[in-house]
Order: C-alpha cells, then sequence, then structure tokens
C-alpha cells in the first residue's frame, strides 16, 4: 500500500513540475527579447574592439598576438548572431501573444494569427 501512496504521489509531482512551464506571459518574451539582444550588442562591440586592436596594432613584437586578435573579433561578431535571433524570435512571440488570435492587416495583406 505504501508503494502505491508513493508511487502516485511521485506522478502527481511530475505532472505537476512538467505543466508549470505551459503559458508564458508577455512579460517573460519582453524581458527575454531585451536581455538577448543587449547580448548581443555586447558580443558585437567586443569583437568589434578586439578586430580594431588587432588591426591597427603596429608593433612588430606582436605579430601573433595580432592575428589573435582578429580571430577572436571575428568569432565575438559571430558568436552575437544567435543572441540577435532569439531576440528577434522572442518578439515575434510578444506580437503573438498580443494579438490573441486577431487578424493583422499590414498593406493590404492579411494574415490570421
Amino acid at each position: 500500500m505504501k508503494k502505491y501512496i508513493n508511487a502516485i504521489v511521485l506522478v502527481l509531482f511530475a505532472v505537476s513540475v512538467s505543466a508549470q512551464d505551459m503559458q508564458k506571459s508577455n512579460a517573460y518574451y519582453r524581458a527575454a527579447s531585451r536581455e538577448n539582444r543587449i547580448i548581443g550588442y555586447i558580443f558585437l562591440g567586443g569583437g568589434i574592439a578586439l578586430i580594431a586592436t588587432g588591426a591597427l596594432s603596429n608593433n612588430k613584437d606582436f605579430g601573433v598576438g595580432k592575428s589573435l586578435f582578429t580571430i577572436g573579433g571575428v568569432v565575438f561578431c559571430l558568436a552575437s548572431i544567435p543572441f540577435f535571433n532569439s531576440a528577434a524570435r522572442d518578439k515575434k512571440k510578444i506580437v503573438t501573444i498580443g494579438l490573441g488570435g486577431q487578424s493583422l492587416s499590414v498593406a493590404g495583406i492579411e494574415k490570421n494569427t
């Protein structure tokens, strides 16, 4: 009998844990979009700064480091792309939640959501 009660409690707990993340609010997606956009700009700015540092260094003793700065800058710039994509995806979810199933008309093109 004790095994059955433990099993039932475990199943109920598992169902309640998985059901908590079903609906995310407009505020959640707004915050996520803002955070991802900020992180994307930080990565992009850091990458541009590293590329500029590598390109503008004129010291002859800085040979290998110069190319490392440039390569690191390119990697940072490329790493910012997923954050901008995620921010755009979250922004689309904000619009979808805000419309609530209404139709959207832009320049004579109707789209039902």
